[in-house]
C-alpha cells in the first residue's frame, strides 16, 4: 500500500513534464517496473498463506483422525533387586522414588549386617499401593558368658517357695523357654554348708543326671542302683563324690541318693556342681555340701535338705530342652 502510494505521487509530480517525450517513457517504464514488484510481492505472500493454511487443515484433520495413537505416559520406575544389596541402598533408592517402606530385622549370621534377604514386592514390578516390606539382616550380639542355657531359681528371703525360669541366649539377649514351681532348702536360699538346709546360692554348672532309667536328653547321664549313694564325711577324701556302696570305706557316712531314684520317690537328680562335679574331688572343699542336686519329684513338693525340686513332668521337660553343648547352668538367687 505504502509503495503505491509513492507510486502516485511521482506520478502527481511528473505529470507537467510529461510534454517532454523522453521523459514521459522513462516514467511509463519506471511504473510498469514498479507494479510488476508489487504484483510479485503479494503474488508470493498469498501463497505464503495458503501453505500456511494447508498446514493448518492437515494438523486439524490429524486431531480428528480416529486412528492416531495417543501418546503413551512413561511408567514409573519399576523396583529394582533389593534382597542381597545393603539397606542403605534400599533406602536411597526408595528416597529418590519417593517410596515408603517398612523395614523389620531377623537376626542370623548368613548375611553381613544391614544386609536386605527379602522383599515383599518381587523385582520389575512397578510401585503399588502395596506396603514394601524389607527384612534386614541383624548380627546377633555375641552371648558374654560361657554359656548359654540357664536356669533361674528365685525365693524370698527364708522360704523354700520358688520358680525355676529356663533361659536361652538368642537374638542378643535371653530368652525365656520355660517356667516351673520349686522348692528349696528349708532355711530357703544361701550360702551352702554341710548340714545347712540351705540351697547354695550363686551360678553353678548342671552336671550328670542320675536316673535309674534312660533319660531323654541332651545331657551326660549316669544310670545308678539303689546302692549308688554320695559321701558326705567332710573328712573323707571322697567328699562329695558318687560311689556305690560297696566302694566306700567302712566307718565314712554316705547320703544313699540312689534309694529315691530307684523306689519310684526321684524320677532323675541333675547335679548341681556347687562344690565339685561329683565324678572326683577336683574343686572340692570339705564342709562346703554334698549330694545337693535338682530333683524331679512323682509325688507333692516340699522342703529340702538344699535340693531344687521341680515335679517329674517338669523334669521331663527341663531335661529334653538341656544341651550339655550350651554349657547350661543354675543360677540360685534371692528375688
Amino acid at each position: 500500500m505504502k509503495k503505491l502510494l509513492c507510486l502516485i505521487l511521482v506520478i502527481a509530480i511528473c505529470i507537467p513534464l510529461c510534454a517532454c517525450g523522453d521523459i514521459s517513457e522513462m516514467i511509463g517504464d519506471y511504473v510498469g517496473d514498479f507494479v510488476d514488484t508489487i504484483r510479485g510481492e503479494e503474488k508470493s505472500r498469498d501463497d505464503d498463506e495458503k501453505e500456511n493454511d494447508k498446514g493448518s487443515d492437515r494438523e486439524e484433520m490429524m486431531g480428528e483422525n480416529p486412528f492416531r495413537q495417543p501418546e503413551e505416559e512413561v511408567p514409573a520406575a519399576a523396583l529394582p533387586k533389593f534382597e542381597q544389596k545393603s539397606i542403605s541402598y534400599a533406602e536411597a533408592w526408595l528416597e529418590e522414588a519417593g517410596i515408603e517402606a517398612r523395614i523389620e530385622y531377623a537376626y542370623t549370621s548368613d548375611y553381613p549386617e544391614g544386609t536386605v534377604i527379602y522383599q515383599s514386592i518381587p523385582a520389575g514390578t512397578l510401585p503399588s499401593d502395596d506396603v514394601l516390606m524389607l527384612t534386614v539382616s541383624k548380627t546377633p550380639a555375641a552371648c558374654p558368658y560361657e554359656y548359654s542355657q540357664k536356669l533361674t531359681v528365685s525365693a524370698s528371703s527364708g522360704s523354700s517357695y520358688a520358680t525355676a525360669t529356663l533361659y536361652e541366649w538368642a537374638d542378643g539377649d535371653w530368652q525365656q523357654l520355660a517356667s516351673y514351681n520349686a522348692r528349696v532348702g528349708k532355711n530357703g536360699i544361701g550360702p551352702a554348708a554341710e548340714g545347712s538346709l540351705r540351697s547354695p546360692m550363686g551360678t553353678h554348672k548342671l552336671g550328670i543326671v542320675l536316673s535309674a532309667n534312660a533319660v531323654n536328653t541332651n545331657m551326660p547321664t549316669r544310670v545308678v542302683s539303689a546302692s549308688t549313694c554320695v559321701v558326705d564325711d567332710k573328712n573323707s577324701p571322697y567328699y562329695n563324690i558318687i560311689m556305690e556302696k560297696s566302694q566306700v570305706p567302712n566307718g565314712t557316712s554316705s547320703d544313699p541318693i540312689g534309694n529315691g531314684l530307684t523306689n519310684g520317690t526321684t524320677y532323675a537328680t541333675i547335679y548341681i556342681e556347687h562344690n565339685g562335679s561329683g565324678l572326683s574331688a577336683d574343686n572340692v572343699v570339705p564342709g562346703k555340701g554334698s549330694a545337693i542336686g535338682l530333683r524331679g519329684q512323682y509325688g507333692a513338693l516340699g522342703v529340702t535338705y538344699g535340693d531344687v525340686d521341680i515335679s517329674y513332668s517338669d523334669m521331663v521337660d527341663l531335661l529334653s530342652r538341656l544341651d550339655v553343648n550350651q554349657k547350661p547352668v543354675i543360677e540360685i538367687v534371692l528375688e
